[in-house]
């Protein structure tokens, strides 16, 4: 089974952990392992059962670990994956079962 990180705990990010539920109870074989985020209380207003488990800047990819990015701006979000994947980082695709 793979651990899915979503990348970014803003609107967006938010929205990502909410299809990457679907994603499950439709059968991908996926557990949210939590989200990585520089701004450690961008989730303190909200209640999930995950967390932010790490900064971006600080995480580092473990063996079974797969990302999804949920950040809305371009240039950010190529600078983070960047440098995501400079540390071995592994992203995947999400595509809603609604689609």
């Amino acid at each position: 089974m793979k651990n899915v990180i979503i990348v970014g705990a803003g609107g967006f990010g938010r929205e990502v952990y909410n299809y990457v539920e679907d994603c499950i109870k439709a059968g991908v074989q996926w557990q949210i392992k939590g989200f990585l985020d520089d701004n450690l209380n961008a989730l303190d207003d909200y209640k999930y059962p995950t967390s932010i488990i790490s900064s971006i800047s600080d995480y580092i990819p473990e063996e079974n670990d797969v990302f999804i990015c949920g950040l809305g701006n371009p240039k950010t979000k190529k600078d983070v994956v960047e440098k995501l994947l400079a540390r071995g980082a592994k992203f995947e695709t999400l595509v809603h079962p609604s689609a």
